[in-house]
């Protein structure tokens, strides 16, 4: 969709230019004073002008649409079709002329590339924070401890993600319809999202992946997080990352979502390590 969002954006801001050039060509005729052809001329370029302020019009109102801006687009909708006839021009001081469609076209441009550039910023950082998942391992290594659970590698990346975004918390409520769901780890200020999955056989293997997948399913549709970012943290490799690419691709995971797996030391502790260490510390 960003692809098709930047499209339409500059689409509507050569008509703008366009338009823009037209308003420069009266402005010259009217310095010019020229008598013969003036008025076919003016009429010329006034038809020229509005065909363009009219296509950046209706491009407008396809990014607008697009970018899901409905109250904007509705703002947008009534303040153009109120300017009047769109091949009129406006004198200022020393024959200087501006055309309202084009002021009102530009202010929501502006708005719009305000948007994408904090769009782009977001992406920015979502980006560092995936390269520090992709070296999940390297963080668990320096810890020098070998986690046994999932909790355990979730508090080690969320310790280590707090230092480049410090509103990182844990698990940040997504209420849905049916329940809520809890991601392990959220961004706010990024609308963004990770899911930590341990895996010590290939048992749990098989069964994080459909996890994964409805996860998935319950965070959608929350305008509260745009991206996630599942980590499958392996003692072994039970999985390798092209086999899980391709699992995503089958089931049709949206481009918001990806999984990175990697792998590292570690062991599941057993159930009678467990109660034996449970019963020392009682």
């Amino acid at each position: 969709m960003q692809e098709r969002v930047v499209r339409l954006y500059e689409a509507a801001r050569e008509g703008v230019v366009l338009a823009q050039r037209a308003v420069r060509s009266i402005e010259e005729a009217d310095r010019e004073e020229l008598r013969e052809h003036y008025d076919d001329y003016l009429e010329s370029e006034g038809h020229a002008l509005a065909e363009r302020l009219q296509q950046a019009h209706r491009t407008t109102c396809a990014l607008l649409e697009t970018m899901g801006m409905v109250e904007l687009l509705r703002d947008f909708k009534a303040e153009f079709a109120g300017v009047g006839a769109l091949n009129e021009t406006k004198s200022i001081d020393e024959g200087l002329r501006y055309s309202p469609a084009a002021d009102i076209l530009n202010s929501y441009h502006y708005i719009v590339r305000a948007t994408l550039e904090d769009n782009q910023a977001t992406r920015t950082r979502v980006e560092v924070l995936r390269r520090m998942l992709r070296n999940t391992a390297h963080i668990v290594h320096a810890s020098n401890n070998p986690p046994t659970k999932e909790a355990q590698v979730t508090h080690l990346l969320k310790e280590a993600i707090s230092w480049s975004f410090p509103d990182a918390i844990l698990n940040p409520p997504v209420p849905q319809h049916t329940k809520v769901y809890k991601p392990d780890i959220g961004v706010p200020s990024d609308r963004t999202a990770v899911e930590v999955k341990f895996v010590d056989s290939d048992d749990e293997a098989r069964r994080v992946l459909g996890e994964i997948y409805t996860d998935m399913m319950g965070y959608a549709g929350d305008p509260a997080w745009a991206s996630f970012t599942a980590v499958i943290y392996q003692t072994a490799p039970f999985l390798r990352q092209d086999q899980t690419d391709a699992e995503a691709h089958k089931v049709g995971t949206k481009k918001e979502w990806m999984t990175f797996v990697v792998t590292g030391s570690g062991k599941r502790a057993d159930r009678k390590a467990r109660q034996v260490k449970q019963g020392g510390d009682s």
